[in-house]
């Protein structure tokens, strides 16, 4: 090595904490610099279709103001909420809006995309397949999805559900982000099933987006039935979610709430 050159791996560190200076350092000045959607909380559109009950008001004042100073801080367009006490509904309000462009304002009747929480809905199907004895958590994920090739390692429906199943997700150095909007689940896996694990299944955690969807495809296999209809049947009307569901497979949501960015590759995915 020629007396004063800087060795490539010192150059190398140096600019790796160089990006570990600048990175948050651009997130900060993202964040200061944003123009303030709601500049005054005071000014945020607020909508309600009926007022708390006396034994619930004074909670529910001091909960919207915990609303729109969260609103406020983190510079959010709009957001829905709704508490249940006992089954009812003491209190429901929409805040902000629910279209920029437009102004128009978020009411308790919007619907939005739940994303990850679908997986709550799913392992709900799952459970009752599994009373049933239709399904087993231990069973290897190709006896109920033999569309999804066997990999170096067995994966189970289980590991799936834990997310330690090794199986990758959209975005980041694991795989494309997909727009795609799939009548059933099994449509999704062309997008990821010949990729292989990225470790062996329990002995990592790691969330997946992919493995939900194969969970899907397996509590659609075990149904006998469309994975939606199933879900129609045995779980949002026997809740009461009369008005929860899955997005149209080609429109897009016609209540503009949130973008199509947001959503995951089995796409039709549930609003509620």
């Amino acid at each position: 090595m020629r007396k004063g050159r800087i060795p490539t791996w010192l150059m190398l560190m140096l600019a790796a904490m160089g990006l570990l200076l600048v990175i948050p350092g651009l997130w900060v000045y993202v964040s200061i610099t944003a123009t303030p959607l709601h500049p005054n909380p005071a000014n945020v559109p607020t909508v309600a279709h009926s007022a708390p009950s006396p034994k619930s008001a004074g909670a529910v004042e001091k909960a919207r103001q915990i609303v729109l100073a969260h609103l406020t801080e983190e510079n959010l367009p709009g957001l829905s909420v709704a508490i249940g006490v006992d089954g009812d509904i003491v209190w429901a309000e929409g805040f902000g809006f629910a279209d920029l462009k437009t102004s128009v304002p978020v009411t308790p009747n919007h619907r939005f995309r739940i994303g990850t929480a679908s997986t709550v809905l799913t392992s709900a199907a799952a459970g009752l397949l599994l009373e049933n004895g239709r399904l087993k958590l231990d069973d290897e994920i190709q006896t109920y999805v033999p569309q999804f090739p066997k990999k170096q390692w067995s994966v189970t429906l289980r590991q799936l559900m834990a997310h330690v199943g090794g199986v990758g997700t959209d975005g980041g150095d694991e795989g494309p982000l997909f727009p795609h909007r799939c009548e059933r689940p099994v449509e999704a896996l062309e997008h990821f099933a010949q990729g292989e694990l990225l470790f062996e299944p329990g002995t990592q955690y790691r969330h997946s987006k992919y493995g939900w969807i194969l969970v899907s495809a397996a509590v659609e296999a075990a149904a006998a039935q469309p994975f939606l209809t199933f879900m129609g049947e045995q779980i949002f009307r026997p809740l009461g979610m009369d008005h929860t569901g899955a997005e149209s497979a080609t429109e897009e949501n016609p209540e503009r709430v949130g973008e199509p960015a947001e959503d995951p590759p089995f796409l039709r995915s549930y609003t509620t």
